[in-house]
């Protein structure tokens, strides 16, 4: 090949006469006819090595890549100024095989600036961890000790023991971390082959502290017959690792809700009051104070029961709101009061009052219990039907009343 050598789009070009050839899968390749002309020109741009030696220029510093002692070294011995700009953006004084960039070929020119060697901002840096990734396949992981809240515990009883017994005694400690993929608290019991209980099992806590205090309190305990053992749970790598085995890692909404469900756990809130009542006993149920036939065959009825029993209850207190549900077939009538004193006052004056012949049941509404019934499309059209009637007949009476009172009229005038 040609002495000239130049490092184009990733590999190396020779240029022999007016020939070129390309250094592609170990080998030196003719360039086709189609691609000369091309290439011709990156050629041209390309810069000329210098006897095949790789270069990069940092900090203004050229460096070449010495093999033998695989590190940068300066092409030339740099004066002051140029090595107190060096030394100043990676802060030791010397060129170190840890502080050098990899090589490259010749022709490729990699400058760092010296705020991005300050803040580590440089490509270097930023693909490190994704080369990390890269080098570490999948396979087993050790756990830190320091993060394990998990506790083993060893002679246990193997008859009349169980899970909620040993919960109950591990609880003695700590809080017990529930699964967030199953909800369940994880605790295990070991079991032999033919389903027999081992003496032996594991509880995670939610807490590092209640493993120490377990340590302390429940180690050497006597449990039946038994003098159990605790101590902090230490997991092996047993046999290879499968992938298809591994569970799938929760979702960033899941993993939120369990964080929150577990620091929930922690949190204090004030003790209400003994004299606190809940927000929906300020309502008060009415039961049995109409039926559907009479709903059914009075279209204002809806509107005269507002009026009665708002009316009525409000000798006991400020009416906030009352609601009619037509369709329920207890005639249920619900009444909101501004305090639970009024609410009182009213159930303990209307429970058992009878209304045509029915005894009314008056109660404090539970906040749960829905009174709404949803309409059959047989009621929705007897109900426009009957509101249809309704304003024909309500029209008939205007024109029968305006036509009295125009008869009276001329009346009174020809009498006058």
């Amino acid at each position: 090949m040609g002495d000239d050598r130049r490092f184009i789009e990733g590999r190396w070009v020779a240029k022999s006469g007016d020939v070129f050839m390309e250094y592609v899968d170990d080998e030196w390749k003719a360039v086709t006819e189609e691609s000369a002309p091309t290439l011709a020109k990156q050629w041209e741009e390309a810069p000329p090595s210098l006897n095949g030696q790789a270069r990069s220029v940092v900090n203004g510093v050229t460096m070449i890549w010495n093999d033998q002692i695989k590190q940068w070294i300066p092409e030339s011995e740099p004066d002051e100024a140029t090595l107190a700009q060096y030394t100043l953006g990676y802060g030791v004084a010397g060129y170190s095989a840890d502080d050098q960039t990899e090589p490259v070929e010749d022709g490729e020119k990699k400058e760092v600036p010296a705020e991005e060697a300050k803040e580590g901002k440089g490509e270097d840096k930023e693909e490190k961890p994704e080369e990390n990734k890269q080098k570490r396949g999948p396979g087993w992981l050790e756990l830190d000790e320091s993060k394990c809240t998990t506790v083993y515990v060893s002679n246990l009883p193997t008859e009349n023991f169980t899970l909620e017994d040993f919960m109950e005694l591990m609880a003695k400690c700590g809080v017990i971390m529930d699964d967030p993929r199953t909800k369940k608290p994880k605790v295990k019991l070991y079991r032999d082959a033919e389903g027999n209980l081992k003496g032996d099992g594991t509880c995670c806590y939610v807490k590092h502290e209640s493993v120490a205090m377990s340590l302390q309190i429940l180690d050497e305990t006597r449990v039946q017959d038994n003098v159990i053992k605790v101590e902090r749970a230490r997991f092996e790598m047993k046999g290879e690792y499968d992938p298809t085995k591994k569970r799938r890692k929760l979702t960033k909404s899941q993993r939120k809700r369990f964080e929150e469900s577990q620091n929930k756990i922690f949190g204090w809130e004030p003790e209400k009051s003994r004299a606190y009542r809940p927000v929906c006993e300020c309502t008060v149920v009415i039961k049995h104070l109409f039926t559907l036939e009479e709903a059914e065959a009075d279209v204002l009825l809806a509107e005269k029961l507002k009026e009665e029993v708002t009316e009525t209850c409000s000798r006991y207190g400020l009416v906030k709101k009352v609601h009619v549900f037509e369709n329920n077939p207890d005639g249920v009538v619900t009444v909101t009061f501004d305090n639970v004193e009024c609410s009182d006052q009213a159930v303990r004056t209307l429970n058992g009052r009878v209304v045509k012949g029915r005894t009314l049941e008056v109660s404090l509404w539970d906040g749960k219990t829905k009174y709404t019934v949803a309409e059959t499309e047989e009621q929705r059209e007897r109900r426009l039907r009957q509101w249809s009637d309704y304003l024909e007949k309500a029209g008939s009476d205007e024109e029968h009343q305006e036509e009295q009172a125009k008869t009276a009229a001329e009346n009174n005038a020809t009498d006058g």
